[in-house]
């Protein structure tokens, strides 16, 4: 059996859609038969355990260095090709880790057929064979300068975003009444506790609608302290969970940060008020603003109870300015598009 190898972590620096969309591609490969196998740090068992990655076969590499300001990873290729000497005969390792560059990937390349690498920053060195960036807007050329292979297959196209498969045959649209249900939600993790910030904010002005969390370890910790907003009734709180279309299907919009769910929200068309919260939701900002797929308002560390009230009127007042999504067509399609080309 052809083996898969992903070298990927998730936890409160990284959050979880490295992960996430590493498992969009395993579940492709697993109908394709492919053993799949996921390589990940010890410092992403926590939230392994959160989302129970059963079906996969995973292993902690045993890291002793990532205190330190460089990363090492020739310690992390080194303990890496270990394990891939044990399991022999590997396909693809796919790495989506901003960790890891080219030093690794040309450490593994003897140990595998091919590499495939998944970054949303165009200013890294790669050596790989192929090269997945979400950002269309990219010239490939830009891309090329820093591929050190000279025929990496370099995948830009919209056709290529990793989206959830059960996204694939479901209604985009249906008919919102207000007041609106708000889906809030700044990352699966959400380390700076922007979820709680905004539920604050929401309670002091006693905003209309009913607003939906993730309860993660943040706002957990918080709700623990501020036990009066569970009473709240217009506040609904759901455990992290490996799929968020169960949520996002009981909304009519959301309000939160430019990491990858919303390329979810964009094939919905649900409406949104989006904040940048890190470096690497530039390109999904940079998108949203361009092609006016949400009420794009810049960096949420720069937002405060004022600011927020002004945005979510504006919101509200021109909600049927932000139904309009410009015919941005994209698919669910792209983790099999992949599986295709390999």
């Amino acid at each position: 059996m052809k083996k898969i190898i992903f070298r990927v972590d998730a936890g409160s620096k990284v959050g979880f859609g490295h992960l996430n969309r590493c498992l969009i591609l395993a579940e492709e490969f697993n109908k394709k038969k492919y053993k799949v196998i996921f390589l990940l740090s010890k410092s992403s068992k926590p939230f392994i355990k959160k989302i129970k990655l059963l079906k996969f076969k995973f292993y902690f590499l045993d890291l002793t260095l990532r205190k330190k300001k460089i990363y090492n990873q020739i310690e992390d290729s080194r303990l890496s090709i270990k394990k891939l000497i044990k399991l022999k005969e590997v396909e693809y390792i796919f790495v989506d880790n901003y960790l890891l560059d080219y030093q690794w990937e040309k450490e593994i390349s003897p140990y595998t057929k091919k590499i495939f690498v998944i970054d949303d920053f165009e200013n890294r060195k790669h050596f790989c064979d192929f090269y997945l960036n979400s950002n269309f807007l990219l010239k490939k050329n830009r891309i090329k300068k820093n591929l050190l292979k000279p025929n990496t297959k370099i995948l830009t196209e919209k056709k290529y975003f990793l989206i959830n498969k059960i996204y694939r045959n479901i209604k985009t649209y249906k008919k919102r009444n207000f007041p609106l249900n708000f889906f809030v939600f700044f990352g699966m993790e959400d380390s700076k506790n922007y979820s709680f910030r905004t539920l604050k904010w929401i309670s002091n002005k006693k905003l209309p609608g009913n607003y939906l969390f993730i309860l993660n370890t943040s706002l957990k910790e918080s709700l623990k302290k501020n036990k009066k907003f569970y009473s709240n009734r217009n506040f609904k709180f759901y455990k992290i969970q490996k799929n968020l279309y169960k949520i996002l299907k009981k909304v009519d919009a959301m309000i939160g940060s430019g990491g990858s769910i919303n390329l979810e929200r964009i094939l919905l068309k649900l409406p949104g008020i989006i904040f940048k919260v890190s470096d690497n939701q530039k390109t999904n900002c940079e998108i949203i603003k361009k092609f006016q797929l949400g009420y794009y308002k810049g960096t949420f560390e720069n937002i405060n109870q004022k600011k927020f009230y002004n945005i979510y009127n504006n919101f509200s007042k021109n909600f049927n300015k932000y139904k309009n999504f410009h015919n941005f067509r994209i698919d669910a399609n792209g983790a099999k598009r992949v599986v295709s080309l390999l």
